[in-house]
C-alpha cells in the first residue's frame, strides 16, 4: 500500500490484469508481482492522509482481497537524523522493532497522540501495535546484512526507470549531496518509525521526540494500517523518490482459467443463497459430510429443474470459503465462453497451485497441477478435508462429462480432498455415479420431506413481505 501515486508511477511490473472490486471497496489496485509472489497495489484518495484513510483503505482491501498475507506500507515520511543516523532526502526507513529501553515496542512502528506530544514535547498517549508476521521480521535482518555487505541498488534501479521513462526525470529526480563513502546513496536505515495524524513542523521538538525513543522516522498513515494488515513499513523520506526491488520486472505470468466459473463470494453478490434457517438439514449434512475424515470422498446433489441445485452451491461454498478449506470450484454454465466445457476445469482449479499452460491431457494436467503439490504440500497425518465444487456438470456441453470428472479425480482419495458435485439427473451422470457404486454418498432434492419444504416457503414468504414493507 502507498500513499502517494508516485509509487504506482514507478511500477514497473503492472499488468492489464483487471480484478473484480467487492462493492463495498472503494479503492483502486495495479496487480503484479515480485519474484513468485502475486502483489497488489493501492493507494491512498487524492488529498487524504492520515491514520483514519490508511485504516480505510486496508479495510477495503480486505473485501476484494481476503487472502493476502503480509503488507507493505509505502510512503512518505520525515527524517530525523542524528549523530547515529545520517538521514538524507531520498532515504528509505524500514520499520523494525526497537530495542530501546523505553519504547517496550516489539513491532516497529508507535502511534501517539499528536496535540498532547506537541504540548508536552514528550511522546503521549502511545500505543504499541501489532507486530509484523515472523516472515517479515526475519527476512529484515537478511536484507540489512546484504545492504552492509553488498550496497543497494536502488539508485541504478530508479536510473533504469528514468531511462525506460524519461519524461518522468524532469518531475521525480532529486538533488544531490555528498556523502561519506562508504554509504549509498540513498541509504536504507533500519529501526523506530512513529505515526499520528498529523505532521511534526517544529525540528526541536522533532528532534526531542526521536531522542527519546531513538526515533528514525514520523509519518502519518502506518498506524491505520498495521492493525488491519500484518506489515513492515517502508518509509521514503521525499516525493521525488522511488524504491523498487529489483525483482519486480518480472511480467505476471496467469494460467489460464475461466475466472468467471470460479466461486468467489463478491463477484456473484446478486445470485441467491439459501435464505438464512432455511434447508437446514440439508446444509447441515452437507457439512457434516464434508468435515468427516471417514465419509465418502465423492457427494452427489441431483435435483430436477428449478429445485435449487445452483443456491445451494453458493450456500455450501460461502463457509468454507471464509474458513480457507475451499481449495477450488467450477461452475458451468452453458452458452458462456469457457464455462460450458471441461478444457480449463483443472486449470482453473489449480490456479494457486501452478502457472503453466494446459496444453496436456486432461489426467497429465490433474496429475502435475493438483496431485502432485497437494501431496508435496500436506503433512503427514492432515486429517482437515479440502473442498472441491463443481456446480451444474449437467451444462458441461461434452459427451460423458461424468465418466470424465469422476475417471480424473479417483485417485485423489489419498488426499483428503472433498469433491462436491451437483447435476440433474441426467440418464448418462446417473449411470456413470450408479458405475462407482458405493464411492460417493447422494442427495435427491425431490426426496426431501414436505415439512421441510413448508416450513422453508413460510420463512421465504415472510422474508419477503418484510422486505417489501420496508421498501
Amino acid at each position: 500500500m502507498s500513499n502517494t501515486p508516485l509509487h504506482k508511477s514507478f511500477s514497473t511490473t503492472s499488468t492489464s490484469r483487471r480484478c473484480r472490486i467487492h462493492r463495498h471497496d472503494e479503492n483502486h489496485y495495479t496487480l503484479g508481482r515480485i519474484g513468485k509472489h502475486n502483489v497488489v497495489m493501492a493507494v491512498l484518495p487524492s488529498g487524504e492522509h492520515g491514520v483514519a484513510a490508511a485504516a480505510r483503505v486496508a479495510k477495503d482491501m480486505r473485501h476484494t482481497f481476503p487472502n493476502v498475507r503480509a503488507c507493505l506500507m509505502v510512503g512518505i515520511g520525515g527524517g530525523a537524523p542524528s549523530e547515529d543516523h545520517d538521514i538524507r532526502l531520498g532515504d528509505v526507513v524500514v520499520s523494525t522493532p526497537s530495542f530501546h529501553p523505553e519504547s517496550r515496542n516489539p513491532g516497529g512502528v508507535i502511534q501517539y497522540d499528536h496535540a498532547r506530544t506537541m504540548q508536552a514535547k514528550r511522546f503521549q498517549s502511545m500505543r504499541y501495535l501489532s507486530r509484523p508476521p515472523d516472515a517479515l521480521l526475519s527476512a529484515a535482518p537478511g536484507i540489512h546484512i546484504r545492504h552492509n555487505r553488498k550496497g543497494n541498488t536502488i539508485n541504478r534501479t530508479i536510473e533504469e526507470i528514468f531511462q525506460q521513462r524519461p519524461r518522468m526525470r524532469r518531475e521525480y529526480s532529486r538533488g544531490t549531496r555528498p556523502r561519506r563513502s562508504s554509504d549509498d546513496d540513498p541509504t536504507v536505515h533500519y529501526g523506530l518509525i512513529a505515526s499520528a495524524d498529523n505532521f511534526i513542523e517544529n525540528a526541536e521538538i522533532r528532534d526531542l521526540l526521536a531522542k527519546e525513543l531513538n526515533v528514525l522516522c514520523f509519518e502519518m498513515e502506518a498506524a491505520g494500517l498495521i492493525n488491519n494488515f500484518p506489515c513492515i513499513v517502508k518509509e521514503v523520506e521525499i516525493l521525488r523518490q522511488a524504491v523498487l526491488d529489483d525483482n519486480q520486472k518480472t511480467v505476471l505470468e496467469r494460467l489460464p482459467v475461466a475466472p468467471q466459473a470460479a466461486f468467489i463470494s463478491y463477484a456473484d453478490e446478486h445470485n441467491p443463497r439459501c435464505l438464512p434457517n432455511t434447508r437446514v438439514e440439508l446444509l447441515d449434512e452437507i457439512m457434516a459430510q464434508a468435515g468427516d475424515p471417514d465419509a465418502e470422498s465423492v457427494f452427489w446433489l441431483n435435483g430436477m429443474a428449478g429445485t435449487g441445485k445452483c443456491t445451494i452451491s453458493r450456500s455450501v461454498a460461502d463457509a468454507p470459503d471464509q474458513a480457507g478449506k475451499l481449495g477450488a470450484s467450477f461452475f458451468f454454465k452453458r452458452g458462456e465462453e469457457h464455462r460450458d466445457n471441461p478444457s480449463k476445469l483443472l486449470t482453473t482449479m489449480a490456479s494457486q497451485l501452478a502457472t503453466r499452460r494446459p496444453a496436456k491431457m486432461a489426467q497429465e494436467q490433474f496429475e502435475k497441477l493438483i496431485r502432485q503439490p497437494l501431496l508435496a504440500g500436506s503433512p503427514p497425518g492432515q486429517s482437515k478435508r479440502i473442498i472441491f465444487l463443481v456446480d451444474a456438470l449437467d451444462k458441461c456441453d461434452v459427451a460423458d462429462r461424468a465418466k470424465l470428472v469422476l475417471r480424473i479425480f479417483r485417485s485423489y482419495q489419498n488426499l483428503g480432498l472433498q469433491l462436491f458435485i451437483t447435476s440433474r439427473p441426467e440418464e448418462p451422470i446417473r449411470l456413470r455415479f450408479v458405475s462407482i457404486k458405493s464411492k460417493y454418498q447422494d442427495i435427491i432434492l425431490q426426496e426431501i420431506t414436505q415439512a421441510s419444504i413448508r416450513r422453508d416457503l413460510a420463512l421465504y414468504f415472510r422474508n419477503e413481505l418484510e422486505r417489501i414493507s420496508r421498501d
